[in-house]
């Protein structure tokens, strides 16, 4: 199993949703009858956000807020408006006095933040103000338990990447559940220029995760997984499947249901000549 690549992946998807860019997963194309009750409703939600406006105003938002930082400082911010990625997942976003957006899940959970693009232009750093590895890792992490403080305690470090058309580097953190901790919960990052100044701190709260039980996990092991998602490729690619590996699963939730949303990377035969069989990224759920 290949959690790296999908943990960056996800960094990703979370600040393309959280600033109002609309991220679709590939679901598995079969019959009605073989869906899972949990994918029919993916699905049928789906539909419903078609309609949903992009951003607003809500009149019952709280409009100021002040945000209390694990290392005792604290940030001022001014309501400016609402995401509305879908009908179950508002994010309320915030101003403070240099145009930052701190993020709001539904008026409640802390998101993170995203720094005003006015103050990210040529950052003026060389080579020799540029940090180590190591010293960006714990300049990220420091900054994410800062910002999150108690709700950080479960995470840990889980990759640091550079990405060369933005000049950023990331490091990412999750939370791992089961047996080797091949389950995802939350995830997220932060990324920063390599004088380390900070772009963005971000996590996900793709389900309740303050309520959720760890006992739905018990029998949950990777073989399982891989048999099951092995199982809906072969239904859905039928004489042309090969193989399929799973390359990450992670908790979320959907209208209450909690389930496991497994990325498996399915090879399959081509009618075309090719140095190497064809795989592409199929998404498929287990309901727990």
């Amino acid at each position: 199993m290949k959690n790296k690549r999908t943990i960056i992946a996800l960094v990703g998807v979370l600040v393309l949703s959280v600033i109002g860019t609309t991220v679709t997963y590939a679901m598995l194309d079969t019959p009605k009858d073989k869906k899972t009750s949990y994918q029919l409703a993916y699905e049928k939600n789906a539909e419903k956000d078609t309609s949903v406006e992009v951003f607003s105003v809500r009149d019952d938002a709280e409009k100021e807020r002040i945000l209390n930082m694990k290392d005792g400082t604290s940030v001022e911010l001014t309501y400016d408006k609402t995401n509305n990625f879908s009908l179950n997942n508002k994010t309320d976003v915030y101003l403070d006095s240099d145009n930052n957006q701190y993020l709001y899940k539904n008026g409640s959970k802390l998101l993170g933040v995203i720094g005003a693009k006015e103050q990210y232009g040529e950052s003026g750093f060389t080579e020799k103000t540029a940090l180590s590895e190591d010293e960006l890792i714990e300049i990220g992490l420091k900054y994410a338990e800062d910002m999150f403080g108690s709700d950080f305690d479960n995470f840990e470090f889980c990759d640091f990447t550079y990405t060369e058309d933005t000049d950023l580097y990331s490091v990412d953190f999750c939370e791992r559940h089961g047996e080797n901790g091949f389950i995802i919960g939350r995830s997220g990052g932060t990324t920063l220029r390599a004088d380390g100044t900070v772009r963005s701190c971000l996590k996900s709260e793709r389900y309740d995760r303050d309520n959720f039980d760890e006992k739905l996990l018990d029998g949950i092991t990777e073989e399982k997984l891989e048999a099951y998602a092995d199982k809906l490729a072969k239904a859905a690619y039928g004489d042309i499947y090969i193989d399929s590996t799973v390359e990450h699963v992670e908790i979320i939730s959907i209208n209450g249901t909690y389930c496991l949303e497994i990325g498996t990377i399915v090879e399959y035969k081509s009618d075309i000549p090719v140095d190497r069989n064809p795989d592409t990224i199929e998404t498929y759920y287990y309901e727990l």
